[in-house]
């Protein structure tokens, strides 16, 4: 298997993952679209959430893309080390949930580049606001799915998802419909990765999800991840495999990483002025 050039800023965290560590510390103050310097404040302008997205759902950016990214990316390594998600032996299929401008795909994108082994995902995102702004930044159509059409329904004839990642929207969710919002999801996808910037939504096994790993705060990113109790769960012998792959990818991308540094340390050598 050939390595892949990786850049030898790399690090390793202690499961194991080599990531480059983010630059950015907790949550950014850049201005958002429309001037508003918070997302409170932006939702305070308008009469509720959706009006702000209907306004700038064109243009949308979220402002903390890079932590939570970031917390994304490690949650998946979590996944991924404990045999939840075997993306080193099958092509996942993702979903974006409330995909905003494609945050989370881009997020998944990254965190597949990151290891050789790791097979590119088929991905599919919704977004009744944002979909203009997931298709121009992405690439890739954006269904028109609300949360309301997911709990209506919406995901039942589609073929199963392998991984849903929600990004800051599943706290957004009117209480009304919330349960029967998770249950869809937990019908159409076997492992869930909730990212929030604070603990809500409560997530239980009436909602169809239990708890793969306990809760993590990444830079004040709440992560969790959650697998399907209506979805079948793998049999012992497909977990032990995924997870002997996984251990493998990380052998080969450590390699991968020592050799990139140690080929970058001998052309720096190279391009040394020798002493007279």
């Amino acid at each position: 298997m050939a390595a892949a050039a990786v850049a030898p800023d790399m690090v390793e965290e202690e499961d194991g993952e080599l990531v480059r560590p983010a630059p950015a510390k907790g949550f950014s103050d850049a201005q958002l679209d429309g001037g508003f310097l918070s997302m409170r404040d932006a939702y305070d302008a308008f009469d509720n959430t959706d009006a702000y997205y209907e306004s700038h759902g064109s243009d949308y950016r979220n402002p903390h893309e890079a932590v939570m990214s970031d917390a994304i990316e490690r949650g998946l390594t979590r996944l991924e080390a404990a045999g939840h998600i075997d993306s080193c032996g099958a092509e996942l299929r993702v979903l974006d949930v409330a995909a905003g401008s494609g945050e989370a795909t881009i997020a998944m994108q990254q965190w597949v580049g990151r290891c050789a082994s790791r097979r590119p995902p088929i991905y599919a995102a919704c977004d009744p606001f944002t979909f203009a702004a997931y298709e121009q930044r992405l690439g890739s159509p954006c269904h028109r799915w609300s949360f309301e059409d997911v709990a209506g329904g919406a995901l039942d004839d589609q073929e199963p998802f392998d991984v849903s990642i929600a990004g800051f929207c599943l706290h957004l969710v009117d209480k009304s419909y919330l349960h029967t919002t998770l249950s869809a999801l937990s019908r159409a996808c076997s492992i869930l990765v909730l990212a929030s910037p604070h603990k809500r939504p409560h997530i239980t096994r009436a909602d169809g999800w239990t708890e793969a790993f306990p809760e993590f705060v990444h830079e004040r990113v709440h992560l969790r991840c959650y697998r399907s109790l209506a979805r079948p769960a793998p049999d012992g012998n497909a977990v032990a495999a995924a997870v002997a792959r996984a251990a493998a990818a990380r052998v080969v991308h450590r390699v991968a990483v020592v050799r990139s540094a140690a080929s970058g340390a001998r052309r720096r050598c190279r391009r040394r002025p020798r002493g007279r």
